[in-house]
């Protein structure tokens, strides 16, 4: 029977060296501290203990592993106290159960220990794990992994790991050729804006021996005005039409002509996911008035553009939409323009972050209800008079509303109320052929984040279970999907694009 038992190998490091360019520090090599990723271990090591595999922990000299502190955040865990609770148990018990707090030493496994091995994973930190790279006893345990031809798995900052390959045998990087996803040059420059100094680069150090470096999906950390603009964003900026593929690379949208003839009324379309979704509609036959505020103008006329690409008519409104008599305005404007109406996306919507309520002055509550959810009402009331059989409308939600969200209270609050919402409204429409739904997504790379988001939130902000943010054109597939007769018998329904977050709503 082959065997099933993993080797897991464990950083010794407490720290990374960080060389400081800023504060009171600047021009001195200080020591960051670090240690193994608590999600990057946790759900890997979940997955292989319920596929029936035993563990066995390694690390350079033997010593008890190190928490990351900023994994353990409930920010890490997108505010999933439950989540954050189960891994932190599930390591505590590898401490009683598999002598976690007391790995192997490299130097104590044998060749012949190790051919009892299956396969070999390496987690990831916060930075380079150099005691890894530099270790000759973990380049002869990878070397003959690799000439066994065994599965070997490393993940962030774990391919460093693969350097120590150099330090024993003949000094060549046996993985020269390989194709290798970690934590690219691009993050490791958003954790030196971070922490104030320099970090050696995982993604050049890799590159550099020959390895064939895979793009991921992840981004950088700025900060951008409100409301944020797209078009002020770094690279990589928010994909709209682009959809990842299984090899970390992406592909064009493929439209199949399903909402041919349809018109679309989409707020917040100037940008991240109603831009998206005005694309995607575009590409999928359908026409759009887009709104946004006047400060965003620049980045309408690009949807604008992108949507006339594809060959359809985008017609731009700047207005505000908490007075209810601008949401009559635009469905007048629409219907004057379009003809008609088919579906209406209510996405814009906004968010400021405080920990505390004490901090949430009563204004800030009262604005937030009447940007994310008074509009949804008045344009949902003035459109449906004009909506027919088959017509749709499409709310625009948060996972934040079914996890609960601690540091976005008020916006929250808005996003449980759009879910109430959604699903009154469809059980009172649902006898006229008018559907209504919901998409709750996760996080998402959109101008908002910049805008509103806090370092330590965006360093957190690929804290889903795929271990990635979502793109605006992930999303606005969850609206092509709903706007069409695909889902003809779906309505009160939430979709969850969020990375795999669970929420059972």
């Amino acid at each position: 029977m082959p065997s099933k038992k993993v080797l897991i190998i464990l950083s010794d490091a407490h720290s990374f060296p960080l060389h400081k360019t800023s504060g009171s520090d600047a021009g001195k090599m200080v020591d960051q501290p670090s240690g193994f990723f608590l999600q990057e271990l946790a759900k890997p090591l979940q997955k292989l203990l319920d596929a029936g595999h035993e563990v066995t922990f390694a690390s350079p000299k033997g010593q008890e592993p190190t928490t990351d502190p900023n994994s353990e955040s409930l920010l890490a865990y997108a505010g999933n106290f439950y989540e954050r609770r189960r891994e932190l148990e599930l390591i505590e018990r590898m401490k009683r159960e598999n002598g976690f707090s007391h790995p192997l030493p490299f130097s104590t496994i044998s060749n012949e220990k190790l051919a009892t091995f299956a396969g070999l994973f390496i987690p990831g930190g916060h930075a380079p794990l150099q005691d890894l790279g530099d270790d000759p006893e973990l380049g002869r345990i990878l070397r003959y992994f690799n000439k066994e031809n065994k599965p070997t798995a490393a993940i962030c900052h774990g391919p460093y790991a693969l350097l120590s390959t150099k330090k024993t045998g003949d000094g060549s990087f046996v993985y020269k050729g390989y194709k290798i996803t970690c934590w690219s040059d691009t993050e490791e420059k958003m954790m030196e804006k971070l922490f104030g100094g320099e970090i050696e680069k995982v993604e050049t150090a890799l590159r550099n021996e020959g390895a064939v470096m895979v793009e991921d999906h992840q981004i950088p950390i700025e900060h951008h005005k409100k409301p944020g603009l797209q078009a002020e964003m770094e690279d990589p900026k928010p994909t709209s039409t682009q959809i990842p593929t299984e090899d970390n690379g992406y592909q064009t949208y493929k439209a199949a002509g399903k909402l041919s003839g349809k018109r679309a009324i989409i707020t917040g379309g100037d940008s991240g996911i109603g831009r998206a979704v005005a694309i995607l509609f575009a590409m999928e036959g359908a026409s759009s008035l887009i709104t946004y505020l006047p400060e965003e103008e620049k980045d309408a006329q690009e949807t604008k553009r992108r949507v006339e690409e594809a060959g359809q008519s985008c017609l731009c409104l700047a207005t505000d939409l908490r007075d209810k008599k601008n949401c009559k305005m635009v469905v007048e404007t629409a219907l004057h323009n379009m003809g008609g109406i088919d579906i209406l996306v209510n996405n814009a919507g906004t968010q400021t972050m405080l920990d505390d309520i004490k901090d949430l002055d009563e204004a800030q509550w009262e604005s937030t209800f009447d940007t994310n959810i008074h509009p949804v009402f008045y344009l949902s009331k003035y459109t449906i008079p004009y909506l027919k059989n088959g017509s749709t409308i499409i709310n625009c939600a948060s996972v934040n509303h079914y996890i609960g969200r601690p540091d976005l209270l008020d916006y929250t609050s808005t996003k449980g109320a759009i879910v109430a919402f959604t699903r009154a409204l469809s059980n009172q429409q649902v006898k006229n052929g008018i559907r209504v739904n919901c998409v709750c997504p996760g996080p998402v790379w959109t101008p908002l984040i910049p805008a509103t988001m806090t370092s330590s939130a965006m360093e957190q902000f690929s804290g889903t279970p795929m271990g990635r943010p979502g793109q605006p054109s992930e999303v606005a597939t969850c609206f092509v999907f709903l706007a069409s007769q695909d889902s003809s018998f779906i309505s009160g329904q939430s979709l969850h694009p969020n990375g795999g977050v669970v929420v059972n709503g």
